[in-house]
């Protein structure tokens, strides 16, 4: 996995755009540099972390339970002759089907660690004033992965089901104008995903200003709600759409994917 690197700054967080939230209060934040994926963890690369960190499937002694991770019923990953491989055909879209714990020891796995909510969302807009979408502050059916029909606050945009092209996933780095200011694809559509840290939807209002990590960890609940960010093929609802939009999920609801990140952030 290629990854983009994003330099050392101050970045304008939250929003208060048309379209924003009660939860995403504008704040600025300062980051040390950091490295990101440059688009979402693809089904083959998924595959490979399947096969090496879980025997059961070629009926060897148990080592992993996958089945924590993901939902066999969702996720483009299927296993022949004891091997998980992709979807045909499916190889090169982004993985879903998998909880915050299979998106957690898949980067870990990988040599690197879920991002930070202010890592990908810095990532998603730049460090000045970014727009509510990687193309700008109007929303466009045909410049990511989206739901067919975008409900925008009562009035429906028919996009229609060839507006993007895609029923559902499309290959990562498909939108040419799906990229955020440093290079990152597949920001705003496609598959939502996993964030490192906890959901608290006041957070920003008393987040530390420099490097934030979400709420303390330290009482650790495994049923609670992470975040997850970015848009998905399914989202019928553009304001779930814009970068700055924070949403939660229970951590072992297998739903979304991930991208993985690099760096000085000490969790």
């Amino acid at each position: 996995m290629k990854q983009i690197y994003i330099p050392e700054g101050e970045f304008l967080m939250g929003s208060s755009r048309y379209g924003s939230r009660d939860n995403e209060l504008p704040h600025y934040v300062y980051l040390d540099d950091y490295w990101i994926d440059e688009t979402e963890v693809i089904n083959a690369m998924y595959a490979q972390f399947l096969n090496a960190r879980s025997y059961s499937a070629a009926g060897k002694e148990e080592c992993c339970a996958v089945d924590r991770w993901i939902d066999p019923g969702r996720i483009e990953i299927e296993i022949k002759d004891g091997t998980w491989i992709p979807v045909e055909g499916l190889g090169d879209h982004p993985v879903t089907g998998v909880n915050w714990y299979g998106a957690q020891e898949y980067c870990e796995w990988a040599g690197r660690r879920l991002p930070t909510e202010a890592e990908w969302e810095k990532a998603g807009r730049g460090g000045e004033e970014g727009y509510s979408f990687p193309w700008g502050n109007q929303f466009d059916c045909s410049k990511g992965n989206f739901g067919d029909y975008i409900d925008s606050w009562g009035n429906v945009i028919l996009g229609g089901p060839d507006c993007d092209g895609y029923e559902e996933t499309a290959p990562v780095g498909s939108f040419e104008e799906d990229v955020g200011p440093y290079g990152v694809k597949d920001m705003a559509g496609n598959i939502m995903e996993w964030i490192f840290d906890w959901y608290d939807e006041r957070y920003y209002f008393n987040s530390p200003d420099e490097n934030p990590q979400g709420p303390s960890r330290e009482d650790e609940d495994p049923w609670e709600d992470e975040v997850v960010r970015g848009g998905a093929f399914s989202y019928t609802d553009w304001v779930w759409i814009r970068l700055p939009a924070r949403a939660a999920n229970s951590a072992y609801r297998t739903y979304g994917g991930l991208r993985c990140a690099q760096g000085a952030a000490p969790y």
